[in-house]
């Protein structure tokens, strides 16, 4: 086979082997694949899951560094997941209310119902000291990189960066 041959051949590739040393654990929910990220300090799992309309990313943390053990945070996924609709629903309050006391930073034609329809969860992580921090792509208000942090006390930090790229965090 010429080069021209190789290089424009319709030869479908091979799958690509599973590395012995990858890490699944399989859910009801989901498979989840272990990963270590040592220069960030994160230790854990991650899976895409189906979320309202697109892919939730959730991250589930280990019990610690040391060890691939999560029972931790698989637990409090599964408590998000039992009542997962009316938790979703609540986080999406908290963020539309926060903006709403925000009106220079709401476009004229979107009302609470809207930007409740706007709002979709994207990510999840659950953290080993009892942290878990939701993010949102769009809210319906002039923010990205929207993020939630309900704190192991319960309470909770909002950020968020404006179009200007100036970041903001608030108690909420």
């Amino acid at each position: 086979m010429g080069l021209f041959d190789k290089l424009f051949s319709k030869k479908e590739k091979e799958p690509a082997a599973q590395n012995a040393d990858e890490i699944i654990i399989e859910k009801p929910y989901g498979k989840f694949k272990y990963f270590s990220n040592p220069n960030v300090g994160e230790y854990g799992y991650e899976i895409f899951t189906t979320g309202e309309e697109d892919e939730i990313d959730v991250y589930l943390d280990t019990d610690s560094p040391e060890t691939t053990e999560a029972s931790l945070c698989f637990g409090r996924y599964e408590k998000f997941l039992s009542d997962k609709e009316n938790r979703i629903y609540e986080l999406r309050k908290i963020i539309v209310e926060y903006f709403l006391f925000k009106p220079d930073m709401i476009p004229e034609e979107y009302d609470e119902e809207k930007m409740m329809e706007k709002t979709k969860l994207t990510c999840m992580g659950f953290f080993r000291n009892g942290d878990v921090q939701y993010s949102f792509y769009d809210v319906g208000a002039y923010a990205e990189d929207v993020h939630l942090t309900v704190k192991k006390d319960g309470s909770r930090e909002l950020g968020y960066r404006d179009y200007d790229q100036n970041e903001y965090k608030e108690n909420v």
